[in-house]
C-alpha cells in the first residue's frame, strides 16, 4: 500500500516548486503502471474523521472496498476524498489513470498504453473508472499521452512525505544554522578587515602628525597639572590672606602676641596672648567679614592665653 501526503492546500507557486523537486529527485520512482488491471473507487471523507484518524480510515477503506482477498492497493488522499486503486497482483509503479490529466465533467472513454477505461469525472476528480476491452472503444476515445507527476490530477509525491519526516526538520535546522554561521563568519571577517584598515589609518595619521601630537599631549598634561594645583588651592584655601585678615581684625581691638599657628583644610588655629581681649566683639568682627564659616575662641590654662580658630568659607 502507498499513501500520499495529506498536505493538499499548498499555494500554487509552492506546489509548482514541489513538483519541480519531485521530478528532479524522485522521477524514477513515478513510473506509471499501464499493464496491471485495477479496480477503482473514489470515497468522500466522512465529516467526523480528521488528522491521524484519516490515515487509519483510508487503510480500512482499502481493505473493505477491495474485491481481492490478498491483492495490493494504491491510494491517494485528495482534498475531499480518497482515490483507491486495488489489484489482484502487485502494482509495478503508479496506476496510469492516477497520472493522467484531469478531464471535464462527464463520461469519457480513455485508452492507455495497453488498457482502456470508461471514466466519470466531476470537478476535476475521477469518480468512476471501469476497465473495458480495447476492442469496444468508440471513435471519440481519449488517449493518455502525458503521464507525469507535474500534470497528474491525483498527485502522489515523495517530496510531501519528505516534508513531514524528521529528516526535513533536521535539514531546515541545519540550513538555518549554516546560514547563521556563514553570517557570523562573514561579519567577523568584515569587522576584522575594517579594524585592521582603521588601525593602519591611525598609524599613518600618527606618523604624519608626529611632533604635533607630542606637543598636544605635553600641553594637555601641563594643563591638567595646572588645574590640579589651582583646584587644590581653591579647595584648601590660601593661608596668607586668611592670616592677614585675622591679624587686622584682632589688631583693631588690642595689642597681642601670636604663639603657635596651624593651617589645615581651610582651618586656621592661632594661639595668642592678650591682656585686653573682648571675646564677644572679636568673634562678631570676624564673622562680619563674611570670610569665615565658623569662628571660635577659647581660653587656655595660662593667664591671658587664648586659642582662636576660624574656618574659611567655601
Amino acid at each position: 500500500m502507498q499513501i500520499a501526503s495529506l498536505l493538499n492546500s499548498y499555494p500554487d507557486w509552492f506546489d509548482r516548486f514541489l513538483n519541480y523537486l519531485e521530478v528532479t529527485f524522485w522521477q524514477d520512482q513515478h513510473q506509471p503502471d499501464s499493464k496491471t488491471p485495477a479496480f477503482y473507487v473514489y470515497k468522500p471523507y466522512p465529516s467526523s474523521v480528521s488528522g491521524k484518524q484519516l490515515e487509519s480510515w483510508i487503510k480500512l477503506q482499502e481493505k473493505a472496498l477491495s474485491p481481492y482477498k490478498n491483492g495490493s492497493s494504491f491510494s491517494i488522499p485528495l482534498k475531499k476524498g480518497v482515490a483507491i486503486w486495488t489489484a489482484k497482483d502487485a502494482f509495478d509503479g503508479i496506476p496510469e489513470t492516477a497520472t493522467q490529466n484531469a478531464l471535464e465533467d462527464g463520461t469519457w472513454y480513455v485508452k492507455g498504453e495497453s488498457l482502456a477505461y470508461r471514466q466519470v469525472w466531476k470537478n476535476s476528480v475521477m469518480h468512476s473508472c471501469e476497465s473495458i476491452p480495447v476492442s469496444g472503444l468508440p471513435n471519440d476515445v481519449i488517449s493518455i499521452n502525458d503521464t507525469s507527476v507535474s500534470n497528474s490530477w491525483a498527485q502522489s509525491r515523495k517530496v510531501d512525505d519528505f516534508i513531514k519526516s524528521p529528516t526535513f526538520g533536521f535539514a531546515i535546522v541545519g540550513l538555518l544554522a549554516g546560514v547563521l554561521a556563514l553570517w557570523l563568519v562573514t561579519a567577523f571577517v568584515v569587522q576584522s578587515i575594517e579594524i585592521n584598515s582603521l588601525d593602519n589609518k591611525m598609524s599613518a595619521l600618527e606618523q604624519s602628525l608626529g611632533d604635533t601630537l607630542s606637543a598636544r599631549d605635553a600641553f594637555q598634561r601641563n594643563s591638567r597639572q595646572y588645574e590640579q594645583v589651582r583646584s587644590w588651592k581653591d579647595e584648601l584655601g590660601h593661608l596668607p590672606p586668611t592670616f592677614a585678615r585675622v591679624v587686622s581684625v584682632v589688631q583693631e581691638q588690642t595689642k597681642w602676641i601670636a604663639g603657635k599657628i596651624r593651617w589645615q583644610s581651610k582651618t586656621l588655629t592661632i594661639t595668642l596672648f592678650s591682656k585686653e581681649l573682648d571675646i564677644t566683639t572679636l568673634v562678631k568682627n570676624l564673622e562680619d567679614t563674611g570670610l569665615f564659616e565658623n569662628v571660635s575662641i577659647r581660653p587656655q590654662d595660662g593667664a591671658n592665653l587664648w586659642t582662636l580658630e576660624v574656618i574659611v568659607r567655601d
